[in-house]
């Protein structure tokens, strides 16, 4: 091995095919794995100027791919397709930077069945699924309380929410494939259902930051999000643990029904403090104006 660290960069003699949603800096992984080198190493060799392999995941540079494809004797294309380059910016926030936030149980047992084992899939870092892309099966959670043995269909509080989540789900797939859905945005919705309650008139003082538009819709996903520290931000993304998620889900296939229904229902819950925030992201998830009467 020491031998290619030496030698002049030139294509790896054995290329590893990827994995079907494989992600860049897991299918460069497999090849250090298989050449017996470190992380640094394989970085090192290919002038990738990059500290981790997971930095090229959402948007590597002209530069890094030219030298991946000249390495490993691959298409520019399929190098980007292994990444979340061509996601659209509003949803950016729901990619993962680092370890994967969830998996697939059924996938995991088909990487292992054919000698890919510890592959790390894209879709383990999106935070608006709870079903997998390849197979459906529901996914699972990697660290918590509730990583066991089961999926999160079966450990979530939400578990009765589970058709209109999977509703909810594929309303963002349609999205982001481009196709038409009955909003504009349906991230921008779910970032409005995750815009804290005004106070409720039972709430203690201690308790007034702690409730969600969401709760209007979902109820019990205040009693449930009050467990989450750091707390769960105020609308500002729709990054969830994957148990929450499927409550915002099912909020979002509700509110879609009749999107500006919902969003005048919701509005006198929210609090002034955050009402220009709400009206902004009404205008991303309908793509018009609104009037209020408050």
């Amino acid at each position: 091995m020491t031998m290619l660290i030496n030698a002049a960069r030139r294509p790896l003699p054995v290329v590893l095919d990827p994995t079907p949603d494989e992600l860049l800096s897991s299918w460069l992984h497999r090849h250090a794995a298989f050449y017996g080198l470190t992380e640094p190493m394989l970085i090192s060799w290919l002038k990738l100027e990059s500290k981790k392999l997971r930095s090229l995941d959402f948007r590597p540079g002209l530069g890094q791919i030219a030298r991946i494809v000249d390495s490993f004797r691959t298409d520019p294309m399929d190098v980007v397709a292994m990444t979340h380059t061509a996601l659209p910016i509003e949803v950016a926030a729901l990619v993962g930077r680092g370890k994967p936030i969830q998996f697939c149980r059924t996938c995991c047992e088909r990487h292992r069945a054919a000698d890919t084992p510890g592959a790390v899939l894209k879709s383990w870092l999106e935070a608006w699924r709870v079903t997998c892309p390849l197979c459906g099966s529901p996914l699972s959670e990697i660290e918590g309380p509730r990583a066991g043995c089961d999926t999160v269909r079966n450990t979530s509080p939400f578990g009765d929410h589970w058709d209109a989540a999977k509703i909810g789900e594929e309303l963002v797939n349609r999205h982001l494939r481009g196709e038409p859905t009955p909003l504009a945005s349906p991230i921008a919705m779910m970032r409005l259902l995750l815009i804290l309650n005004r106070p409720q008139t039972t709430q203690p003082p201690e308790g007034y930051n702690k409730s969600w538009l969401l709760n209007e819709i979902v109820p019990g996903f205040d009693a449930e999000a009050l467990r989450i520290a750091p707390s769960i931000s105020k609308g500002a993304n729709a990054m969830v643990p994957l148990y929450l998620r499927i409550a915002l889900l099912a909020g979002l296939a509700v509110a879609a029904k009749n999107a500006a229904d919902t969003i005048q229902r919701l509005r006198p819950f929210c609090r002034p403090v955050y009402r220009k925030r709400f009206d902004e992201l009404a205008y991303a998830a309908l793509g018009m104006p609104l009037e209020f009467s408050i």
